[in-house]
Formats: structure tokens, sequence, C-alpha cells
């Protein structure tokens, strides 16, 4: 009781400012004040590369989710690429086909007709 009572008596017999300079004062001859600084800049510092290296895992993860996005797309994209060109080839098949047969029946007819002609010639 007798240490807050005497602590209570200095605080309203000396000022807040010649407090505050007699603690930095004491604080640098001891040299406190600079351990302080080199430690909570230390801390600051540590603090800093973890959260640095929190913020960069993030980033990674979110790269690697959209690496793997891009290559499920890119499966999507090359089987429905092949299903397309799959298709694209039936139809260019079916209507080369169609196209033959439609040359073969114009020759039959113009030789038919170069028949008939030379037989009226």
């Amino acid at each position: 009781m007798a240490n807050g009572a005497v602590r209570q008596l200095m605080r309203r017999l000396i000022p807040r400012r010649v407090r505050w300079l007699a603690r930095a004062a004491f604080r640098r001859i001891t040299g406190l004040y600079y351990r302080d600084l080199t430690d909570r800049l230390v801390f600051d510092i540590r603090h800093y590369n973890e959260t640095q290296g929190d913020v960069l895992e993030l980033i990674l993860r979110r790269l690697r989710v959209s690496q793997e996005e891009v290559a499920a797309h890119l499966h999507t994209v090359e089987e429905q690429t092949a299903t397309q060109i799959h298709t694209m080839e039936e139809l260019v098949t079916s209507r080369l086909s169609t196209l033959e047969e439609h040359l073969h029946v114009a020759q039959d007819e113009v030789a038919a007709r170069l028949s008939t002609l030379e037989e009226q010639v």
C-alpha cells in the first residue's frame, strides 16, 4: 500500500513531462531504450516477413487453383473441338459423296446425250 501511495504522491507533485524525461533519460543511460527499440524493430520485421509469407502462400494457392481451372477448361475445349472436327469431317464426307453421286449422274447424262448426238449425226 505504501508503494502505491508514494507513486500517487509522485504523480501529483512531479509534472507528467518531467516524469517522462526522467524515464527516457534512465532508459537511455541503462540501454533499455535502445534494446526496446531493437526488439520492437526485430519483432516488426519478423511480423512483416511472416505476413509476406502468408500473402505469398495465398497467391500461390490462388495461382494453383487458377492453373487447375485453366487445365480443366482446356480439356473441355479440346473435347469440344475434337467433337466439332469429327462432325465437320462427317459433314464434308457426306457432302462429298453426294457431290460425287451428282457428278456421276451428270457424267452419265452427258455421256447419254453425246451418244444420242452421235447417233443423230
